[in-house]
């Protein structure tokens, strides 16, 4: 048969038990309600609210929701490191079904406006 033995350690003679330390300067425990729901019912608001946001991104019936193109980010200067939303610099008209309309503000914004576009559309498998 194998036995084992526990390890014995050599007790400190000047340390005090754990939970007599400092206990005059700790505060009360709080008490705990079994029935306090409250931390729960937030934190479902919470993901409620963020799962009813994701789907009023998502696509209806099939067509294409204008709002996702307006906010792609477009770098327009590959120096600078700003970015800016289409929205802020063309209009976005869906046409019906799938398509849209890009009308851009500026003749200097439509390649990089185009390209990214065109990226936004290979991310999501289109």
């Amino acid at each position: 048969t194998l036995t084992t033995t526990p390890a014995l350690y050599k007790k400190g003679k000047n340390t005090a038990p754990r939970d007599s330390q400092k206990t005059g300067t700790k505060e009360a425990p709080q008490e705990w309600d079994p029935e306090d729901f409250s931390a729960l019912r937030a934190g479902i608001a919470k993901a409620n609210d963020k799962l009813a946001a994701d789907l009023a991104k998502l696509r209806t019936g099939g067509r294409f929701n204008p709002e996702l193109l307006e906010n792609v980010r477009v770098h327009l200067d590959k120096e600078s490191k700003t970015t800016h939303r289409i929205a802020e610099l063309a209009q976005v008209i869906p046409k019906g079904g799938r398509s849209v309309m890009l009308l851009v503000g500026e003749k200097d914004h439509i390649k990089p406006i185009s390209a990214e576009c065109a990226a936004a559309g290979a991310d999501e498998g289109e």
